[in-house]
């Protein structure tokens, strides 16, 4: 900043003209001393004014390039961003798409694996069952055919013991009849006409 400018001020005056004006004594010294000090210090001159102005100007024109700079820095960091993102968000559906289809492969493997066990688990326990449907079947026909055995064999003792029985009371009853008729001429003669006796 260029030379300030001096004021030349007159602190008696302006305390004179202070007190006419009806300020009190003390106020009006204290200001003029306020004043004279303000005054003392230099005011800026018109070439100050526009030297401050061109440095304006120019901290304006340092203070665009910056914000030019930083706007432009933050576009180009967004932008690699963006790029880093879009790379990793491919690079992430690469990823999970190759472990879903590792996971699907895994899968109908494993359900393949679980259907071969299934079909072979089924046709075991068909063959196990098929197996034991035919010993059950070979034990029920060999205890029926032992049992057919079994009651015929009963059944010929029965009918022949009821045969002997039967042997028995006729034989019993022609001792008896011959004894009635040995004992009875009429019964005898009977016994002869129908050729029960000889």
């Amino acid at each position: 900043m260029g030379d300030t400018m001096r004021v030349l001020f007159d602190t008696e005056e302006y305390v004179t003209t202070l007190k006419d004006g009806g300020v009190p004594d003390n106020y009006a010294h204290a200001m003029s001393r306020g004043l004279s000090r303000a005054f003392n210090q230099g005011v800026a001159t018109s070439e100050d004014i526009v030297n401050l102005s061109v440095r304006i100007d120019i901290l304006d024109a340092k203070i665009d390039g910056v914000e030019k700079n930083i706007r432009t820095d933050l576009a180009s960091q967004i932008n690699i961003l963006r790029t880093e993102s879009v790379a990793q968000t491919e690079s992430l559906r690469t990823e999970l798409t190759s472990q879903i289809n590792i996971l699907r492969t895994e899968s109908v493997a494993q359900t393949e694996v679980l259907r071969t066990e299934s079909v072979a688990q089924t046709e075991s326990l068909r063959t196990e069952l098929t197996s034991q449907i035919n010993i059950l079947r070979t034990e029920s026909v060999a205890q029926t055919e032992s049992l057919r055995t079994e009651l015929t064999a009963h059944g010929n003792g029965i009918r022949t013991e009821l045969m002997a029985q039967i042997r028995i009371q006729k034989m019993w009853m022609m001792i008896i009849a011959g004894l009635v008729a040995l004992t009875n001429p009429v019964i005898m003669h009977l016994y002869k006409v129908l050729g029960l006796f000889h």
